[in-house]
Formats: structure tokens, C-alpha cells, sequence
């Protein structure tokens, strides 16, 4: 772990180099927000690699692929963290409004990127239990989902990669 803290380090730029492996692109979605594998023989316990409150799980992740190993590119899929695997939600992603999108807050070419996460939080999810404060938990669990898909991103790409 010490290891993989001390590669962690955030860039200026978005370079498309090598394209990432679709093994790899799993293996960070499934131990950053997939479902534990619990080793009793019974156990249909859904927790998962990431903290949630109330083990509510509000968040879900999309992916634009950008150079993704069998993931089409430009198009933007769901990762089901249930099944561990990736469902194409939207094809012919109009790239030019996709990149309006963020060169507005930082003056990057980010379609230029392997790959770009979306983390959507339903709401609703949370404050049916929690009330207000549901969406502070929300965004606290984006912050360690955010935090496992760096350090994952980290480990299997093996310092490849560039992530800001």
C-alpha cells in the first residue's frame, strides 16, 4: 500500500497513450465499488470494496470509453457493480459538447483521455433513509469512491497512465 500511495500523483495533462486493458479497466471498477466476494457459502451479503452509509450504495458509475480494450470507443457505458461488468448506454457520444463540458472549468482536451468517469448519486436513494443529511453521506461516499478508483487506477496500471 505504502507503494502505491507513493506513485499516486495528480498531472496538469491528458495524454492518450497506451490503451488500457479491459482486465485492468475491471479489476479498478470491481475492487473500487464491486461487490465483495464473502467466503461463507451462504452469504448473499452485497457490501462492497467502498464505505457507504447505511450500506445504501446511492452512487452509480459511468464510463466514457475513450482507448478501453473491447469497450467501443467514444460511447459511454454503465458499470454494474452487481454483475461486475460493463453495459453500453450510449452510442456516437457528441464529443465536441462532451469536451464543452469540462474546457470550461479547466482548459482540458479531455476526450483525449483513456477513459472519463461519471459518478451519478441518486438522491433519492439516500435521503429515504437519512433525510438532508443523506446527501452529505452521498458525497462523502463519492470521496472514497474516488479516492479507491485512484489508488486502483494506481496499483494495475502500474504507473502506464496519467490521471489528474
Amino acid at each position: 500500500m505504502e507503494d502505491i500511495i507513493q506513485k499516486r500523483s495528480s498531472i496538469n495533462t491528458l495524454e492518450q497513450k497506451r490503451q488500457i486493458s479491459f482486465r485492468a479497466m475491471s479489476n479498478i471498477m470491481h475492487y473500487s465499488y464491486g461487490i465483495k466476494k464473502n467466503k461463507t457459502i451462504n452469504s448473499t451479503s452485497k457490501k462492497r470494496h467502498c464505505p457507504s452509509g447505511g450500506g445504501i450504495y446511492p452512487l452509480e458509475i459511468f464510463i466514457y470509453a475513450g482507448n478501453i480494450e473491447k469497450l467501443k470507443k467514444g460511447c459511454i457505458y454503465y458499470f454494474n457493480s452487481y454483475q461486475n461488468n460493463f453495459s453500453l448506454v450510449f452510442e456516437n457520444i457528441n464529443l465536441k459538447a462532451l469536451e464543452n463540458c469540462f474546457l470550461k472549468l479547466n482548459k482540458r482536451k479531455v476526450t483525449a483521455a483513456n477513459c472519463i468517469l461519471f459518478i451519478y448519486g441518486n438522491f433519492n436513494k439516500s435521503i429515504s433513509k437519512y433525510h438532508n443529511r443523506g446527501y452529505r453521506l452521498m458525497n462523502i461516499e463519492a470521496g472514497h469512491l474516488g479516492q479507491n478508483i485512484l489508488l486502483n487506477a494506481t496499483h494495475f496500471l502500474s504507473g502506464k497512465y496519467r490521471y489528474p
